[in-house]
């Protein structure tokens, strides 16, 4: 009886082992995968060049979210806020101005209509009373003819009343014009002096920028300048740590074609920690292949590749800095 060849046997099995291998790699399926939690400093700088004025924080100090960590100047806010308020002010005293002289012309141009009007109609009542009278004469004297001179002074009166009607008229049409005269100018100074409000708005919601307040519960890692500095744009002011992770880098195998789309929403699940779960949105994807960490690998003494797939974590999430995370795409 022929012996078996040990050494068949033993490649035989390490084929069927290295099978068993490519299975579990599998068997993370392709909406599955694995990742680590970090947390990514936050920069904090501002596009202008400003002075420093306080500095509030030290390297190590915690902050909470929105604490104020430095308050800056920009010389050019202030004056630009004032030259404004200037402008708005100066504006509301011409408005003011404007009215007062406007007003004058009104109490003039009424006060003359007012004398005219008098003035005609006490000609009227003298005209009225003449032809009264030359009534009453040719009445006593038994004259029933009308007197060619009544005649004249009933168009004389005609002509008056005429003129008082035409006065009256002008009168309404003048003071309706000196009201939209009144309209235009309130109408014209209100136009530039929301032009300048929406201005200093903007030069106001600046000068809040000022005060640079810290995005996120954290620590301070480093603060690069200090009170009277002059900080060029951009440049980095301070740096903070979050206190819980921000990100999650996941790990693709090679052979695993997962179905994601930049934006797609993943679910976060603790490797250790089954109970902690959150929930993430994919920012990008490398195209690169790298070398799997150690502790991402199904196994150890294998080397793998894979893609990278970057995950943005929501801010209230209760991962560990550095904890293995389970992926799982929708």
């Amino acid at each position: 009886m022929k012996r078996i060849n040990l050494l068949y046997i033993f490649w035989i099995l390490a084929f069927i082992f290295c099978l068993w291998i490519m299975n579990n790699l599998r068997t993370q399926g392709n909406r599955t995968i694995f990742g680590i939690a970090f947390t990514e400093s936050h920069s904090i700088n501002v596009e202008y060049a400003t002075t420093v004025t306080q500095r509030m924080v030290q390297p190590g100090d915690r902050v909470k979210k929105g604490d104020t960590l430095l308050v800056l100047r920009r010389d050019e806010i202030n004056k630009n806020i004032t030259d404004r308020l200037a402008s708005m002010n100066l504006l509301e005293v011409e408005r003011i101005s404007k009215n007062q002289i406007l007003d004058k012309e009104i109490e003039l141009f009424k006060a003359s209509q007012t004398t005219r009007s008098i003035e005609v109609n006490s000609q009227i009542k003298i005209i009225e009373k003449e032809i009264e009278i030359q009534k009453n004469l040719l009445k006593s004297i038994g004259e029933n003819s009308v007197d060619q001179s009544s005649n004249v002074k009933q168009l004389e009166l005609a002509a008056l009343v005429e003129s008082l009607k035409q006065l009256n008229l002008h009168t309404i049409e003048q003071l309706s014009s000196y009201e939209t005269q009144r309209q235009s100018n309130d109408k014209n100074q209100e136009a530039k002096k929301t032009q300048f409000k929406n201005e200093m708005d903007y030069y106001q919601e600046e000068q809040y920028k000022m005060i640079v307040c810290s995005p996120c519960d954290g620590i301070v890692e480093n603060v690069f300048v200090l009170p009277n500095d002059i900080a060029p744009q951009y440049k980095e002011l301070l740096r903070i740590n979050s206190n819980n992770p921000n990100r999650v880098t996941g790990f693709i195998h090679e052979s695993i074609v997962a179905p994601f789309k930049l934006g797609d929403t993943v679910i976060l699940v603790s490797a250790a920690r089954l109970d902690v779960t959150s929930k993430g949105v994919i920012l990008g994807n490398g195209n690169n292949l790298v070398e799997l960490p150690l502790r991402l690998r199904k196994f150890v003494e294998i080397r793998a590749w894979g893609r990278e797939v970057y995950i943005k974590l929501d801010a209230a999430n209760n991962f560990y800095i550095g904890e293995k995370i389970l992926i799982r795409f929708n």
